[in-house]
């Protein structure tokens, strides 16, 4: 069980997210959501997560951008990033980690699988 690292989930299906903070949660996470990078970016000042959950269709900036936002702000520390998204299409992977994803994982995904990325990220 793993305690006192929290991981921020950005997703505007409210659904998703709620599910995605749940699989977490059992998996021993603290959880804070948001629908929107803007969103994020406004928790991030006050929350500093151990690790991200990032989709990339998101309203306004797209995941993709948001996470080369956050990898442009010097006085941010490296927080590792998780693009989690229904997306596969050609070179998209390749965009996401050029932006400064840790990792691209595509959706479905199961609880067990969403916690050992999580895991792994969140440990280094």
């Amino acid at each position: 069980m793993i305690s006192h690292k929290t991981i921020l989930v950005v997703e505007d299906d409210h659904d998703l997210r709620g599910l995605y903070a749940l699989m977490l949660r059992r998996g021993g996470w603290t959880v804070c959501e948001a629908e929107s990078g803007e969103q994020a970016s406004i928790l991030l000042d006050a929350l500093r997560p151990d690790a991200i959950i990032l989709d990339i269709m998101l309203p306004g900036r797209d995941g993709i951008h948001v996470c080369r936002d956050l990898r442009a702000q010097p006085d941010l520390p490296r927080i590792p990033i998780m693009i989690l998204t229904a997306l596969d299409r050609p070179g998209l992977r390749e965009r996401a980690l050029a932006a400064g994803a840790d990792v691209y994982v595509t959706k479905p995904v199961t609880s067990a699988d969403l916690n050992a990325h999580i895991y792994r990220l969140a440990r280094t």
